[in-house]
């Protein structure tokens, strides 16, 4: 049986950022406003494509990059 080992590569250039969400959605997709005070940061590191152009390899599988981050957050609805 012949094995066949595919080499990963980025399909894109990425930039790193650290950032300071005031909004993000959870788990269940709804929209919750992040604690972020001067007193109290949650920075999040997140890696964004810089373009829509890909490299031309020979076979292409295209993975969105995610990343749960648990921060301190509350339902605006709520006050």
């Amino acid at each position: 049986m012949t094995r066949r080992y595919w080499k990963r590569i980025d399909a894109c250039e990425s930039s790193v950022e650290i950032v300071t969400p005031y909004w993000a959605s959870n788990s269940a997709g709804k929209l919750r406003a992040i604690v972020n005070t001067q007193h109290l940061q949650q920075a999040i590191h997140q890696e964004v494509c810089q373009s829509t152009q890909t490299k031309s390899v020979l076979v292409i599988v295209h993975e969105q990059k995610y990343k749960w981050h648990r921060l301190l957050a509350y339902d605006p609805e709520r006050l």
